[in-house]
């Protein structure tokens, strides 16, 4: 059966000459449209391009939700996918990527930081499936003089912006005093761009009438902390903490995250909570150059620094939930890049560590999968990963159900003229990593800080062993 006619028509400006290039304004009728992907609802063609141009007008911003999109992926990564859609923050593809999306999502949603949004799709000459209804709409952003919840209520229920706040702190009400009993504040997250919400806890004293409050093993019925993320445009629970447990730090899968107290006791006894958060671009990735053409790239070039530290998103708390990095690393002509995990904690399924895991793997190619290279995942792994050329990719990528602690690894360049020299030294024996205190984030910790030290030292004085030719790394192949 056709569709009704007019059901699926874009609502913007088709540029004239152009197949698929739309242009959607802001103005005092036009706030809310459609648009779709050419021939939306049968297949879109193959070899295609559109370009969707989003222009709003001063003081407002533009909000894209994609109700329902089916690409045609081959590909683990939507780096390698050959049919894409990414949003530039800005005019054109010369502006920051704020979402990448291949395969199959429902109601995924995206904000522009400013007044523009550009949205481009392509898609290969193979497999076509059904393509993106996104609808869009055009939001304001002018602060309002108070917040949305009555004036009783301002100390408990909050919606912090990141346009009004970057950074801060919540906690339960009266704090750090006794909290009253029968309330429920929920505190709701929203960014802007790639921006993603890193919560830290810093205190937590909730009432628990029975068992040990620092091991409390259930906390139903009692007073208690519930972290929310949205994926997919589903609300999603990350975990729920009572008594004295500190959770590990946290960071959002997209803009959006919604934190909520509940306390059905009160108690002189106990202090309630408090947390620190951050509206971050990085994605806790504290080294590297990020490289805005893709959500969570970073790049690492032998000119600029010859070893460093690469870590998975939001180390040493819990990694976020259905999110994907890419580490490029771009070494001299006669360089290769050594990498060398000393923490590594990722959920999944092993020996295979298939696409129900989460998992890290590696290629040697810029733009395809390396299958020779075999994925890690699950518990402590002492590995060390070799790439064949100059150039290296490690991926991380996390599904929409597990959370743990992630990795930390040491990368190297090295030249093969020293390779080459050290294959006469005997080899030198690898220890076994373990930081088992930096995954407990309540101990905040002289025990890692003693740890991490240690190691660094140890790399430290390894580098320096290896540049006078006296050790040979043990190389895993996969």
């Amino acid at each position: 059966m056709s569709p009704p006619p007019g059901k699926y028509i874009t609502t913007g400006t088709r540029l004239e000459g152009k197949h698929c290039t739309y242009e959607f304004y802001s103005n005092a009728t036009h706030k809310t449209g459609r648009f779709f992907s050419p021939f939306y609802p049968q297949n879109y063609k193959p070899n295609g391009t559109c370009r969707y141009n989003f222009h709003a007008l001063p003081g407002e911003r533009v909000k894209i939700v994609f109700k329902n999109v089916q690409l045609h992926d081959t590909a683990s990564s939507c780096r390698d996918s050959p049919d894409v859609i990414k949003v530039y923050d800005g005019l054109d593809a010369s502006a920051n990527v704020i979402g990448h999306l291949c395969g199959i999502h429902n109601d995924e949603e995206v904000i522009s930081t400013g007044t523009n949004l550009y949205v481009a799709f392509t898609c290969d000459d193979k497999n076509q499936k059904q393509g993106e209804p996104p609808k869009f709409e055009f939001l304001f952003t002018m602060v309002k003089s108070t917040s949305n919840v009555s004036s009783s209520d301002q100390d408990c229920n909050q919606h912090i912006k990141s346009t009004e706040h970057r950074n801060g702190s919540i906690s339960s009400p009266k704090y750090p005093f006794a909290y009253p009993a029968d309330i429920t504040c929920r505190y709701v997250f929203t960014g802007v761009g790639r921006e993603r919400i890193q919560l830290r806890f810093l205190h937590m004293d909730l009432h628990f009438p029975r068992g040990d409050p620092t091991e409390p093993v259930d906390c139903g019925g009692s007073d208690s902390v519930t972290v929310y993320v949205i994926i997919n445009g589903t609300t999603e629970r990350i975990d729920t903490w009572c008594g004295k447990e500190l959770p590990h730090m946290l960071m959002s899968s997209q803009h959006k995250m919604i934190v909520e107290f509940k306390s059905y006791h009160s108690s002189m006894e106990v202090t309630g909570f408090m947390a620190h958060y951050s509206f971050v671009t990085n994605f806790g990735i504290l080294e590297g150059q990020q490289d805005n053409r893709g959500m969570c790239v970073f790049n690492y070039q032998s000119s600029v620094k010859s070893h460093g530290e690469i870590t998975s998103p939001n180390y040493n708390g819990l990694y976020p939930r259905n999110t994907e990095c890419h580490y490029l690393f771009y070494g001299k002509e006669n360089e290769r890049v050594r990498i060398e995990f000393v923490d590594f904690d990722i959920e999944g399924y092993m020996p295979r560590c298939d696409e129900r895991s989460d998992y890290v793997s590696f290629s040697n190619f810029a733009n395809s999968e390396d299958r020779k290279m075999t994925r890690l995942c699950g518990g402590p792994h002492n590995r060390v990963v070799w790439s064949d050329g100059p150039f290296f990719r490690v991926i991380f990528k996390s599904n929409e159900c597990f959370d743990s602690t992630g990795f930390q690894a040491y990368y190297q360049f090295i030249a093969s003229e020293q390779e080459k020299k050290d294959q006469d030294v005997q080899p030198l024996e690898e220890e076994t990593y373990s930081v088992q205190g930096r995954r407990n984030s309540g101990i905040g910790s002289s025990v890692a800080s003693a740890v991490n030290r240690r190691l660094e030292s140890r790399f430290q004085s390894q580098l320096l062993s290896l540049s006078r030719s006296s050790v040979l790394w043990r190389t895993w192949e996969p």
